[in-house]
């Protein structure tokens, strides 16, 4: 009559260790899998490196799960070494990085300058996010965001060569983007009360120059594959193109935007001053005939 209630209490505890056993022998399972996969890593690039931080990470948390002991101990020394290591690493890969980069620019006639965060290139700002292994590319100090690319030191050095080339490929004769200045200015001033002189809102004036630069095709049939892309990176480096070029028959100024129209992109426009990238953001422009000055 006693023993059967002594052998049931038994099978429980039998129970409680087993699964307190398989618990275990599955933490250690995922340690070993991902402690072999951290072994396999080779720390050549910032993109292996954020692979071995993102590893050793799971580990850390994988570690603190187990019980109190000379293991967990063992594992949480390691694993504290390992970050140590890791960060000496990320200082020479980032220093090695910034140095390729540099060189990789400078044979296609660009310079590097800035930090690791803030790069600039030219007119081009490039903001480097090692935890995603991918940079976002601005035209200007982040004014006007372009593209999200692999952190690859050839990706960047081929897009912002190829980008800058079509800006320059858009500006291929001055005279024309003069003329369709002009017209674009004149269709914008023509509707103000004359509120700010001779001056017109600078967004005002690009869209309507983006209007003016449609083709045919588009003015017979409006649809959006017929639309000719002409936006606030274009128009920005067109006038700073244009301004650099001596001309006999207009004078153009710009008006520097105030606090609060810094705010609204609505109204303002970055345009960049020399080739290293300095510039200003403007509110109005004006356009006149040299006569008329």
């Amino acid at each position: 009559m006693i023993s059967e209630p002594l052998k049931t209490q038994g099978n429980e505890k039998i129970k409680q260790l087993l699964k307190q056993i398989t618990d275990l022998k599955k933490k250690l399972g995922n340690l070993t899998r991902l402690m072999k996969n951290y072994s396999k890593i080779e720390t050549k690039s910032l993109e292996s490196l954020q692979k071995l931080n993102f590893t050793l990470l799971k580990i850390e948390r994988r570690a603190s799960s187990l019980e109190e002991g000379s293991l967990k101990d063992s594992l949480m020394i390691w694993i504290e070494e390992e970050q140590k290591e890791l960060e000496e690493i990320n200082t020479k890969l980032k220093s090695r990085f910034l140095i390729d980069l540099d060189k990789s620019l400078r044979e296609k006639g660009l310079n590097l300058k800035g930090r690791m965060h803030n790069l600039k290139c030219g007119f081009y700002t490039i903001d480097i996010d090692l935890i995603n292994n991918r940079c976002k590319l601005y035209y200007g100090p982040k004014e006007e965001f372009i593209v999200i690319l692999k952190l690859d030191i050839e990706t960047i050095t081929q897009f912002i060569v190829h980008h800058r080339k079509q800006l320059d490929a858009s500006f291929s004769y001055p005279a024309i983007f003069l003329s369709q200045l002009n017209k674009a200015y004149k269709a914008v001033t023509n509707r103000l009360e004359d509120q700010h002189g001779k001056k017109a809102p600078i967004i005002d004036v690009m869209v309507e120059l983006s209007i003016l630069k449609q083709s045919r095709k588009f003015r017979t049939d409006p649809l959006r594959e017929n639309f000719q892309d002409y936006g606030r990176v274009q128009f920005s480096y067109d006038l700073y193109r244009i301004i650099q070029i001596p001309t006999k028959t207009f004078t153009l100024r710009l008006s520097t935007a105030t606090r609060s129209q810094a705010r609204n992109r609505g109204e303002y426009l970055w345009v960049p001053k020399n080739e290293r990238g300095d510039g200003t953001i403007y509110s109005y422009i004006e356009l006149r005939r040299l006569q008329d000055v």
